[in-house]
């Protein structure tokens, strides 16, 4: 069987959708690895989360952890997804 081959495209996102993708790694393996349709899901409720916690009357650094605490168990979701799809 012979590789896949990879090419690269353009997509347009707002401002502070593409700001979540340079940060966040997993996100652009999610770009990769499940197409426009799943990015935008996961993006639409990323942008949601980080929307929310500011209103909470919690401190940055409150926020900050509960940020981290989000995104690692996202992340691992997101992984157990791919996984079970890949096996």
């Amino acid at each position: 069987m012979g590789r896949t081959r990879k090419v690269t495209i353009e997509v347009e996102l707002p401002e502070e959708i593409a700001g979540l993708v340079e940060r966040v790694p997993w996100l652009r393996r999610v770009i990769a690895e499940e197409g426009v349709e799943g990015l935008r899901r996961r993006l639409e409720l990323q942008a949601r989360l980080d929307l929310l916690t500011p209103e909470t009357g919690l401190t940055e650094e409150e926020i900050m952890e509960l940020d981290r605490i989000l995104k690692r168990a996202l992340a691992r979701r997101l992984e157990d997804e791919l996984s079970k799809d890949s096996g």
